[in-house]
């Protein structure tokens, strides 16, 4: 009483999980999986008060996880403790050290049980029998059809819309904005060269960081990072801006530390990084393969051709009229049902269009558009 309504709701969300004003209470989960990671990093620093103010940052890090009730923050946090203790694991092998650990484990399993929330976490992390742990899976079987389908991407932002359209079961109506995985997500939108270069990135960068840790370096740059992008794995949170802040000043701790690393250690890493990143692309590439389906779908972000690579016909479509962010369905059922008719090419805009075509469907809004560009450039109409 007396705390605007508005306040409380950005707070705490009509869910009653922890949102800290997001609109996903997993983004706020992810940040504060953020914060508890830096406090147990702390920990690690020699001085009562700096592992006292760890002490601090992290319970409170973690009781706002709890709250949030986001299981892929717990998990992240779960994870990203045991890559820290494994660069330092020389460390750790006393005894002081290894009840810290214990008494951290059993606080993360009360603190989970004393929430009442402990059937949704095991719900979601032993088995995969709950409805957003269900669609989680089906989004993501998805995953490396989208990207052989789409060998230069489906563009920035499309990947909800083009799994809607083009892959989601045609009796499922549900519309998604993400892959709710930000990997997946960046993967499927971007090239094969530019996939290369993510997960190289990726890979390399928290090599580097361990390296680092493990010859006496900052373990907080990596405790951050492997939490900030576990917790992107399990939910779209890399899209937010805010949430880069504390990795990204994190990075000042681990510039302080000036570790030096041998050039073979550097060349190992990105010999490995490089490995990792093609076996990793090539398991997408051969399970993409084996799971192709009729009809066949191509697309390069601006087209999409479907049942062949060279339409007969092609649709200029405003994403309204012809049954909006569905019409990938109903075309889906039809091609099933007649899998040797003409293939059929769909593009949004008359500017997408390609140099010559033999038939042409404009619908909706896109026919102002089609006698403008019709008039200005007749040369493209045969």
């Amino acid at each position: 009483e007396g705390v605007p309504k508005t306040f409380v709701h950005d707070i705490w969300g009509q869910s009653g999980r922890l949102t800290l004003g997001y609109a996903n209470p997993n983004k706020a989960g992810a940040l504060l999986a953020e914060i508890c990671m830096a406090g147990l990093c702390l920990l690690l620093v020699r001085g009562w008060l700096w592992r006292s103010i760890g002490l601090i940052v992290a319970a409170l890090g973690f009781w706002g996880v709890v709250l949030s009730a986001s299981r892929g923050a717990v998990v992240a946090i779960v994870l990203s403790v045991l890559v820290v203790v494994l660069s330092r694991i020389r460390e750790f092998f006393t005894w002081r050290r290894l009840a810290c650990v214990a008494v951290g484990a059993v606080c993360l399993f009360g603190g989970l049980y004393l929430s009442g929330d402990l059937e949704r976490y095991t719900t979601g992390i032993v088995n995969t029998q709950g409805e957003g742990d269900a669609t989680r899976l089906k989004i993501w079987r998805e995953a490396p059809r989208m990207m052989v389908d789409a060998p230069t991407g489906w563009g920035f932002g499309q990947a909800g819309r083009a799994f809607d359209c083009w892959y989601q079961q045609v009796c499922d109506i549900r519309v998604v904005r993400t892959l709710i995985n930000s990997h997946l997500t960046f993967l499927v939108e971007l090239g094969w060269p530019l996939r290369l270069i993510y997960l190289m990135l990726l890979f390399g960068g928290i090599a580097i960081l361990f390296a680092v840790s493990a010859r006496g370096g900052s373990s907080m740059s990596l405790g951050i990072w492997v939490a900030f992008m576990l917790t992107g794995f399990f939910n779209s949170t890399l899209e937010a801006p805010t949430l880069w802040i504390i990795p990204v000043l994190s990075l000042v701790a681990f510039a302080f530390h000036r570790v030096k690393l041998e050039v073979r250690v550097c060349r190992r890493i990105a010999v490995g990084a490089l490995c990792l990143s093609g076996a990793v692309l090539l398991g997408f590439l051969i399970v993409g393969k084996a799971c192709s389906d009729i009809p066949s779908i191509r697309a390069d972000g601006r087209r999409v051709c479907i049942n062949g690579d060279d339409p007969a016909i092609w649709i200029v479509d405003d994403k309204q009229t012809l049954g909006g962010g569905f019409i990938g369905r109903e075309m889906r059922i039809f091609y099933r049902q007649h899998p040797s008719a003409a293939p059929v090419g769909r593009v949004c805009a008359c500017s997408d269009l390609p140099r010559t075509f033999r038939r042409l469907v404009v619908a909706g809004r896109c026919c102002t558009e089609f006698l403008d560009w019709w008039k200005n450039d007749r040369a493209k109409i045969p």
